[in-house]
Parts: structure tokens; C-alpha cells; sequence
């Protein structure tokens, strides 16, 4: 029970999901570095703006939902994935809160999508010590021996992994997370989901959770500019 327990602190305790380029936000740390790589064949119809539901699935039996969110953007080269460090509007943290309290999954509401999608711009941004944001899409084609023999990402269609570094100044000094989508539609991602943290408290503990996850589209990828469209022909003039 007290691993539980701290395992759900820790995971609530997590800067929620920001890209630090947007007009208006606060500017992340000028040390901080976020990159994606790509592997393998991924889908191409996933770029937007995701809310990621967490149901974990603690060793009490009790089941703990989160919600984070992420924009999956169209990039020079592949799709780029950007975390949103903003604060989850107030109404859906209170029934997040409420459904952890009760050991209960959380499905947020179409009213609950829309308020995300339309508060998504003006979210108070959250204070954070990241170091860094590395960030992979992975296709079930290239996935390592270890992908393929996990529980979480065996027989899966493709991963997002998330690595987040942090510099230190909060307990928290790690996370790595892995989203393996099993199935999706054309606004909902499913599937299964791990986060592996290190909490310094006062040494080093790993803390490692699990359960499912659904990711919920609240926006759709803006359409690229017509200079987006220009550099895009260029690039693939120097690929070729």
C-alpha cells in the first residue's frame, strides 16, 4: 500500500504535458532540448493536439487516472511530438481526482474534449525543471527485441515514447514513458502503456507503473502554410 501510494504521488506530481515556442507561454528553461525521432512505418493521420488518459493500474489493485496532453506536429522531415506543460482545466481535474478517489477509470466527456480543445492556447503554464524532452515514434516494423517480447508493446502497431529529463531542482529526476497503440480510429488511440520514473527521496527509487491508456484528438492539425508547402518540395529534392 505505501508503494501505491507513492506511486500515485509521484505520477500526480508530474509537470503536465507544452511546447515552449507558443506565443503568449512562458519560455522553458533556455538549457532545455526537445527532439523526436522516428522508426519504422508510422501512421500518417495521427497529427493534432491529444488528450492522453492514463488508467494505472497499481499493485493494490486500485486503478489511478491521469490525464496529460500532447500535439503531435507535421515536421521538416516526420511528424514531431511536443508535450503541452500546461494546468489540465479545472473541471476535469476535479473528476480525475474524484474518479482516483473512488478507484474508478475515467472517460472524459465530449463536453470535457471541448474544453481542452478550446482552452488549449490560454492553459496556465507549469513551472518545471526539464532538462530535457526526447521523444520517438516507433513502428511495430522496427520495433527491438525488447519492444517485441514486452508485455506492453508486444503485437501492438506502433509506440510513442517519451523521455523526460529533469535538472534536478525537484524529486522527481526521470521518466520514461511508452504508449504502444493497439488500436485507432480516426480521433482515439488505445492501447497499453508503462512509465518508468526515478524519484531522489532522499536516494535514488525506481518507481514503475502500468495500465491502459486512451488518447483522445480535441484538435486537428492546422493545414501547412504555403512556405511549409515550398521548403517540402526542397526537402525532398535533397532526400532524392
Amino acid at each position: 500500500m505505501r508503494y501505491a501510494l507513492l506511486a500515485a504521488l509521484v505520477l500526480l506530481s508530474l509537470p503536465a504535458p507544452v511546447s515552449a515556442d507558443e506565443p503568449g507561454k512562458t519560455a522553458a528553461p533556455a538549457t532545455l532540448t526537445e527532439k523526436t525521432d522516428i522508426e519504422g512505418t508510422v501512421p500518417r493521420d495521427i497529427l493534432g493536439r491529444w488528450l492522453v488518459v492514463t488508467q494505472i493500474k497499481l499493485p493494490s489493485g486500485a486503478i489511478t487516472p491521469t490525464a496529460r496532453m500532447i500535439e503531435i506536429r507535421r515536421g521538416r522531415e516526420h511528424p514531431e511530438v511536443f508535450l503541452r506543460r500546461g494546468e489540465l482545466p479545472e473541471s476535469l481535474s476535479t473528476k480525475t481526482r474524484q474518479a482516483a478517489a473512488a478507484s474508478q477509470p475515467w472517460t472524459p466527456a465530449d463536453g470535457d474534449l471541448y474544453a481542452v480543445a478550446e482552452q488549449w492556447d490560454t492553459l496556465v503554464p507549469v513551472a518545471a525543471d526539464y532538462r530535457s524532452i526526447e521523444s520517438k515514434l516507433v513502428g511495430a516494423d522496427a520495433y527491438s527485441h525488447e519492444f517485441q517480447v514486452d508485455e506492453t508493446t508486444k503485437g501492438s502497431s506502433f509506440a510513442i515514447t517519451i523521455r523526460e529529463a529533469f535538472s534536478g531542482a525537484q524529486p522527481l529526476q526521470s521518466t520514461y514513458s511508452v504508449f504502444a497503440v493497439r488500436q485507432q480510429r480516426d480521433a482515439r488511440l488505445e492501447g497499453t502503456f508503462v512509465m518508468s520514473s526515478i524519484a531522489v527521496a532522499p536516494f535514488p527509487i525506481p518507481i514503475t507503473l502500468k495500465g491502459d491508456f486512451q488518447a483522445y484528438r480535441v484538435a486537428a492539425a492546422p493545414a501547412p502554410s504555403w512556405w511549409q508547402r515550398f521548403l517540402d518540395v526542397f526537402s525532398g529534392c535533397r532526400r532524392g
